[in-house]
């Protein structure tokens, strides 16, 4: 029950991705076809390339690789979980951050990662009550 559903499923809806880039499209003279609706011009080549999910995934793995990285460890998948977790630290309440995400469940809760401060200060006020009732 958790995760996304299809992006058509809220066509319509604000934060629904096919309405949003319909809308970007709307303002552009000649939009690109519905399949092409990410290119740019190779530099090399000067020919246009489509922005494809592998694509993506090919990128995101070379730039983990130089950075020295394991590739193999991360995927887009991982922008959701860092997406969840930078939300979070940045004081949006979860049930913001589960409507951002389309989460139909808690299950945003096993993605999020709550800072070591944050850690922090939970313990010290559990110690503080104990210790003020002892």
């Amino acid at each position: 029950m958790g995760g996304t559903t299809s992006p058509t499923s809220h066509t319509g809806f604000s934060l629904c991705p096919v309405t949003a880039i319909r809308r970007a499209f709307s303002f552009v003279k000649n939009p690109p076809l519905q399949s092409q609706g990410i290119m740019w011009v190779d530099p090399t080549s000067l020919a246009y390339k489509v922005f494809t999910y592998s694509r993506f995934l090919r990128c995101l793995q070379n730039i983990l690789q130089a950075l020295g990285l394991p590739a193999t460890d991360f995927a887009s998948h991982s922008f959701r979980r860092g997406g969840a977790s930078f939300a979070f630290s940045a004081g949006l309440p979860v049930e913001l951050i589960k409507i951002l995400g389309d989460w139909h469940s808690d299950a945003v809760l096993l993605y999020l990662t709550v800072p070591l401060s944050v850690r922090l200060e939970t313990v010290n006020v559990i110690a503080n009550t104990i210790l003020s009732t002892v």
